[in-house]
């Protein structure tokens, strides 16, 4: 037996509580109570018991030890005042998925809080030893392990892993609600410095992967579950899996490197996760009628059709400035001040039972380094999808982009592309009247070919060049998808009942899926009938005023090709806390008369929009504006 230690003392019964008592060298404590004057409490327990006993007090830190069904659990280390609990570790396991524990514990906790089976004298002094160690790390002014951490112990051959554990911003033992609150952090200029020249990233984030994996990725206790490689059109696609309220939300990487494509995919994972509010944060009621003088007018940003709303089992109930709508604090850089933004365009992941009046996606959002680079990712996701929409509700034709004028880089992509598959790729000038440069790429069978006959993609940043690597990053890796799934025959009989009832579309997967089925190919002469070739390095309007290696500068200088055109740039700060511990940083864009990305056809968001019915007159290909009948009527084929 050790010698004894200070302070420590040790509450329960049972096996573990024994040995842990021997290895401390102090005597067990059978019920909880204020067993401490400021040493650590051990509280064990030989069942799934919960961590901290009802009614247990202690006046220093917190040990819960523990078992499930088939492992000993060792930690989290509960410091009094501190954020980071067994509470947390619990909510953060039960996010992740493990309903079937969940619910054997519901149905058979009596059970279940007897000692398992596997539980042995051994497994109980190794969970002893580590139980000392972290003690005695503490005495010395150590961090112990499973500070911010739980041990588990595998009871069939004792193997030992750490699963980190992030505070819960929600966590009603040791959390406080975040006020929502004006903030004006983006009126004014702040150097965010590239980090290195000609990147558009503060920070890069791919050296960074270990740690953000070690962070953020756990099946136990992570915001993401787990990350999985495939190789499709020439390059690693990794999918960041989410659980709990997240599931189906996955982030998604693509890129010729493995390591750049499992850090996109994190970002993404953790951009999707910050699209749901924290439960418990503080917000403002009230209608529009009364904001308005403060707050955006969530009819400026494209409504359903008057008919949709009229539509029996139509999710979504129109906009009334009399209803009571919860609303956000976000940045108008119009105005220059902060404004209310209704919570259902702040945070996709409400749906329409948080209030909602309109499909909303992940349009606009965008994490970075700062808050001024998600903003920056968050416009240029805006423009992409803007411009794609615009060219295909307004029929407009695109410019075609040499190929030759292409970076060897992707060159070299698009050559392996078409090798593998034997589809021709092309690009096109998509760019709006705010010169940030857009590309749309298509992919299209062979002829002769009865596969599946068309797949799109598209891209917007700083150059052509950066526009045209985003559109075919996209493009490879849902290209061989396409192929390999319109190949199943009952895929393929949906395509076509999709094609002749557009109805049928009502998924994100059916858009692309739809464009297989070769009668729809026609549908998109628009937009490569009359298109001269062009350079990619002629796409977008003056692109040099992008190059400056301040993050900031950029920025300012993209939203203000908005500004300048009368369009304001509203940026809701979606950051939770589990991101700002990284200094990372989520922003929600949203750009009023510009169209927002909806899946499923009943869904499209056209009404409402002067700009859209404007466009054709714009480009000087009609005298007058589309009336609103005369918006392509067909399902768009983004993907």
């Amino acid at each position: 037996m050790t010698d004894p230690l200070p302070g420590p003392a040790v509450v329960g019964r049972g096996l573990i509580a024994d040995a842990v008592a021997e290895r401390l060298g102090v005597s067990v404590h059978p019920v909880p109570g204020d067993t401490s004057a400021g040493g650590p409490t051990v509280f064990a327990a030989d069942g799934w018991a919960d961590p901290v006993p009802e009614g247990a007090r202690a006046r220093g830190p917190l040990l819960p030890v523990r078992t499930e069904i088939d492992r000993l659990v060792i930690g989290p280390w509960e410091v009094p005042g501190e954020r980071g609990c067994a509470r947390c570790a619990q909510t953060r396991y039960r996010r992740m998925g493990h309903s079937g524990e969940q619910a054997a514990r519901r149905l058979h906790g009596d059970r279940l809080d007897r000692a398992p089976a596997l539980l042995t004298g051994q497994a109980a002094r190794l969970a002893a030893a580590l139980v000392e160690d972290d003690v005695r790390s503490a005495a010395r002014g150590a961090a112990p392990r499973t500070r911010h951490a739980v041990l588990c112990v595998d009871l069939r051959d004792l193997t030992v892993t750490t699963h980190r554990v992030l505070p819960d911003p929600a966590c009603e033992t040791c959390a406080s609600p975040r006020p929502d609150a004006p903030d004006d952090t983006l009126g004014r200029p702040v150097p965010r410095p590239a980090h290195r020249p000609g990147a558009a990233r503060g920070r890069d984030l791919p050296v960074e992967l270990e740690s953000l994996t070690a962070r953020y990725v756990d099946a136990r206790t992570g915001v993401l579950r787990r990350l999985h490689d495939r190789t499709e059109g020439a390059q690693i696609v990794t999918t960041a899996e989410q659980a709990g309220p997240h599931h189906g939300m996955a982030g998604y990487g693509r890129s010729p490197q493995r390591r750049t494509s499992r850090t996109t995919a994190i970002l993404e994972g953790l951009e999707r996760f910050a699209a749901t509010p924290a439960a418990g944060r503080r917000v403002t009621v009230g209608f529009y009628r009364e904001l308005a003088d403060r707050a955006l007018d969530p009819r400026t940003l494209g409504l359903h059709p008057p008919r949709e709303y009229d539509r029996p089992g139509f999710p979504y109930a129109p906009f009334d400035p009399d209803r009571s709508y919860r609303w956000v604090w976000g940045w108008s850089f119009l105005r220059g001040a902060p404004i209310l933004v209704p919570e259902p365009l702040a945070y996709y992941g409400l749906g329409p039972h948080g209030g909602g009046f309109v499909y909303e996606i992940s349009n606009g959002c965008a994490l970075g380094g700062s808050l001024q680079e998600a903003v920056l990712y968050g416009v240029l996701e805006v423009a992409e999808r803007d411009a794609f929409l615009m060219t295909w509700y307004a029929r407009l034709p695109g410019p075609e982009i040499d190929p030759a004028t292409l970076d060897e880089a992707d060159r070299l992509q698009a050559a392996v592309l078409r090798a593998e598959t034997g589809y021709d790729i092309r690009f096109f000038d998509i760019t709006t009247e705010q010169g940030i440069p857009a590309v749309w790429a298509m992919a299209t069978a062979p002829a002769g070919s009865t596969g599946a006959a068309l797949r799109c993609a598209a891209g917007a940043h700083l150059t052509g060049a950066r526009a045209v690597r985003g559109a075919l990053s996209e493009l490879g890796a849902g290209l061989s998808y396409a192929i390999e799934h319109f190949a199943h025959p009952e895929v393929a009989a949906r395509a076509a009942r999709m094609a002749d009832d557009p109805e049928a579309v009502r998924d994100m997967e059916d858009h692309p899926l739809l464009y297989c089925e070769p009668r729809t190919a026609e549908r998109l002469g628009f937009l490569t009938g009359l298109a001269p070739t062009r350079p990619v390095g002629d796409v977008g309007v003056r692109t040099g005023e992008f190059a400056d290696d301040d993050i900031d500068t950029v920025m300012r200088a993209v939203v203000g090709r908005y500004l300048r055109d009368g369009l304001d740039v509203v940026v809701v700060d979606q950051t939770p806390d589990e991101l700002r511990e990284a200094d990372l940083h989520c922003a929600k864009v949203l750009v009023p008369g510009t169209l927002s990305m909806t899946f499923g056809h009943r869904n499209r968001r056209t009404t409402g929009l002067p700009r859209l019915l404007e466009a054709r007159r714009r480009r000087g290909l009609a005298d007058r504006p589309m009336r609103e009948d005369e918006v392509n009527p067909h399902p768009h084929p983004f993907p």
